[in-house]
């Protein structure tokens, strides 16, 4: 009787040592395709901000050629304007009588 009893405490035994053995490789398994996944999203994440920041320098780069476009329009419409007519403040008569003149015009719709 008592070798039925050790028998079944044996098979028992094997029992509960395959079903952890099991569990065991389950969590290995698991814990050996972190660091996979782990460098994975490293990488994605890395060549997320490298194309991040390459997006910005373009978009920097584009601002920086419309400032530049901005300044040399705003010189160039100033050289126009001061070709245009009379300095205000060297001449303030002439110019005077210019803003008269195109005021003037204005109102009337036609050349004075």
């Amino acid at each position: 009787m008592w070798a039925v009893i050790f028998c079944a405490l044996s098979a028992t035994a094997c029992v509960i040592c395959m079903v952890s053995a099991i569990f065991a490789a389950r969590t290995a398994a698991r814990r050996s395709e972190s660091p996979r996944a782990a460098i994975r999203s490293c990488e994605l994440r890395l060549q997320s901000l490298e194309d991040s920041r390459t997006e910005t320098t373009q978009l920097l780069a584009d601002l920086a050629n419309r400032l530049k476009m901005m300044r040399v329009r705003s010189a160039s419409r100033h050289a126009e304007d001061s070709q245009a007519g009379p300095d205000p403040f060297r001449n303030p008569n002439e110019w005077r009588t210019m803003m008269n003149r195109k005021i003037a015009q204005s109102k009337l719709g036609g050349n004075v």
